[in-house]
């Protein structure tokens, strides 16, 4: 499709007269448009044009053709042909509300206005599922009906990931799983794609079927969208929910396996994002080395598609980001602490200015996050006060946003309690508030042990407020067993072992279940347990928990591992207190190698570990005067 010669070039000849009308004043006019036509005339001459006329006619040609799918896929004037214009009519209707509401819901979401952003959504899911009953009790074609489902997925990603986004833990793992079910009933076809609409296809015209088809494969690629999308979120809320002993995080793996094994596969974008997601989850669970492999995998999808048009630049900038974050954390736990706070600045840096309005929430919460994480790698790197600095500017921002959302709820105080179920105003934002308290319980922890003395009794309140914090906001039970935990540090460093193994203790519980029995970050409640047992003077109980979680961590973290050199080091303290020397003297050892390799010269865990090294080393004696005689004589008869 395209213009005629002549016809084309006075479509130059007119956009450069409109260029110039409205370059020049009103006395100008008449020579302006004396210089437009003879721009006219001289352009059917000169043949340097033709490349640029071929160019824009190529250009309209791809905009036809995007047109012409994009027409196929509103299931237009060919779906009134092959169903009616009244059926066509009401599933049009229908869609177009459907999507009202999800829009509706996007705007509200993006004005923090959350209540009535999930209403808009529970309405969108009981239109859809309206619109699905009328049709199954009408008996109406299963293009009717795989429209209405497709539709239905569309609305549960929504609400599962908006539910996500405010960390309504109890309530996104039905919305996904319910969606992965809904998708399922939709089949995708093996090898090329032919239409499949029953009686109603064979009665319609060849230009009706071409409509059809067109609008069959846009449709064959929303399914395959759909399902990915739809394994990948059920497979991110089993992982960040837990439980069942290891159970959901295994089904994660399975689900995110099954996402990315698609043949053919997903888009590149989709697929890169999954590998994110399924990379976070790992990191969570401390399977470091897959993270890592998971990282590099979407790092390759995202070099792969960098030149792909199709991929909206922001959404590439958001992924790189995302990916720049990941990294710092895979960076952070593995003992990489400057490498971590390279990553964590450099997707502080990326982050996009906000032209007017308020930032999604959920990115505000992300660089909370982050700037948590920078003060604690800082505070490894022995920059404990520059981590107090920053933390000052998280608390600051925090009490803002939480300003802005009391602002907002205000309004409508009601609808809090029938849709989020507490009185929290977002669980996300109330379990980052948390976080802080930690951070700073945590931090006060790093610089009484530089200062070689125990933390004020503030550091204690903070752990305290944060516990208390998270399980009001119905908390995930990895963000408790973490606010536990750091009480459990800071009780054991104020001397109240007793009080320290409680919170380990319930903390342990959690992480079982949460995680299963092999995992390091049970490992890691085994190691503390065993500490309070130590404090309290249960050594024999305390060494077998050390030796427990120690081989966990050998197991999945290796020894150049910062949890794993504290392991190795509070075991050779243990073992020295009930007097076995030498296997103290071989774990001291294997502490300090493991300590070189985690920490920078001159944290305070190798200098112990070097320390416990020296003391429990026996001493080299030389031999008196006398016993050097007596072994010289022997030697003098021996050799006789």
């Amino acid at each position: 499709m395209g213009f005629a010669p002549g016809l084309w070039h006075t479509v130059l000849a007119g956009f450069a007269l409109s260029l110039l009308l409205a370059a020049f004043h009103a006395n100008e006019i008449q020579m302006a448009f004396l210089k437009a036509v003879a721009y006219a005339q001289g352009a059917r001459r000169h043949p340097s044009l033709d490349p640029i006329g071929a160019s824009a006619r190529g250009s309209e040609e791809k905009a036809a053709e995007e047109l012409s799918a994009s027409f196929a896929g509103t299931r237009g004037a060919g779906w009134a042909r092959l169903f009616g214009t009244g059926d066509a009519s009401d599933d049009a209707f229908d869609e177009d509300a459907i999507r009202l509401l999800l829009k509706e819901a996007e705007v509200l979401e993006g004005q923090w206005r959350f209540q009535p952003a999930e209403k808009k959504l529970h309405e969108a899911f009981q239109r859809v599922t309206g619109w699905q009953a009328d049709l199954k009790s009408d008996r109406k074609p299963r293009a009717q009906r795989d429209r209405a489902t497709r539709q239905a997925v569309e609305v549960l990603l929504h609400l599962g990931r908006f539910l996500e986004d405010r960390g309504s833990t109890a309530k996104v793992v039905p919305s996904f799983r319910l969606a992965v079910e809904v998708v399922s009933t939709l089949t995708l076809p093996v090898g090329p794609v032919v239409p499949s609409l029953g009686k109603a296809a064979r009665v319609g015209s060849m230009a009706d079927m071409e409509g059809v088809h067109d609008a069959e494969v846009l449709a064959d690629a929303e399914v395959l969208a759909a399902q990915v999308a739809s394994q990948a979120g059920l497979a991110r809320a089993l992982c960040h929910a837990g439980g069942k002993h290891g159970a959901a995080v295994k089904e994660a793996r399975v689900l995110f396996t099954t996402a990315l094994g698609h043949r053919p596969g997903p888009p590149a974008q989709l697929e890169a994002q999954v590998q994110a997601d399924f990379a976070e989850c790992l990191h969570r669970e401390g399977a470091l080395a897959e993270a890592r492999a998971g990282l590099a995998a979407a790092h390759r999808l995202l070099e792969k598609a960098s030149l792909d048009s199709s991929w909206p630049a922001a959404e590439r900038a958001a992924l790189e980001r995302r990916l720049a974050r990941l990294q710092g954390g895979v960076s952070h736990d593995g003992g990489a602490f400057a490498d971590a706070v390279t990553f964590y600045g450099e997707y502080l840096k990326r982050v996009p200015r906000t032209e007017g309005g308020l930032p999604a929430l959920v990115d505000v919460l992300q660089r909370f996050e982050i700037m948590q994480d920078l003060a604690l790698a800082q505070a490894s790197l022995g920059k404990v006060e520059d981590s107090f600095s920053t933390m000052d500017d998280v608390d600051r921002l925090q009490k803002a946003s939480g300003d802005e959302l009391l602002l907002k709820s205000h309004e409508d105080d009601g609808v809090i309690a029938k849709f989020l179920g507490s009185n929290v105003l977002d669980n996300r934002h109330q379990a980052s508030v948390a976080r802080s308290r930690l951070v700073r319980a945590e931090l006060a922890l790093e610089r009484s042990r530089v200062q070689r003395r125990r933390p004020s009794e503030s550091a204690r309140q903070q752990a305290a407020e944060a516990v208390s914090l998270l399980r009001g906001a119905s908390a995930s039970a990895e963000d408790l067993e973490n606010a536990l935990n750091t009480l459990g540090n800071v009780q054991m460093s104020l001397g109240r072992a007793s009080s320290a193994q409680d919170a380990y203790r319930e903390a342990l519980k959690l992480a079982v279940e949460d995680h299963g029995e092999n995992s390091p970050l049970v490992a890691a409640l085994y190691h503390n347990v065993a500490s309070a047992l130590e404090g309290v003077g249960k050594l024999s109980e305390a060494v077998k928990l050390y030796t427990a979680g120690l081989n966990i961590q050998l197991a999945t973290l290796g020894e150049a591992n910062p949890d794993t050199a504290g392991s190795l080091d509070s075991l050779a303290r243990c073992l020295s207190k009930t007097g076995l020397r030498a296997d103290a003297l071989e774990a001291a050892l294997r502490a300090a190698k493991a300590a070189r390799a985690a920490y920078p010269e001159g944290h305070w865990l190798r200098q112990e570990t070097e320390a416990r090294v020296k003391k429990l080393r026996p001493p080299i004696t030389m031999p008196s005067s006398q016993e050097f005689l007596v072994a010289q004589e022997v030697h003098r008869v021996a050799d006789a």
